[in-house]
């Protein structure tokens, strides 16, 4: 098995982008977690939106 070196500037370049990566991500996922709860919606308003039944909507 080789044994892979890396220099510390390379490595804390690499540390620093993944930490970009990590940042973009949980940022991301609490945006969309605020449009998910944001875009509930009713059964009632759906019936109303695709004027149709409620055993339609369930079907």
């Amino acid at each position: 098995m080789e044994v892979i070196t890396i220099d510390s500037i390379a490595f804390q370049k690499l540390v620093e982008q993944l930490n970009r990566i990590e940042s973009y991500v949980e940022r991301t996922t609490e945006l969309y977690r605020d449009i998910d709860d944001a875009l509930e919606i009713s059964t009632k308003d759906l019936m109303t939106i695709f004027c149709i039944s409620e055993s339609t909507l369930y079907r």
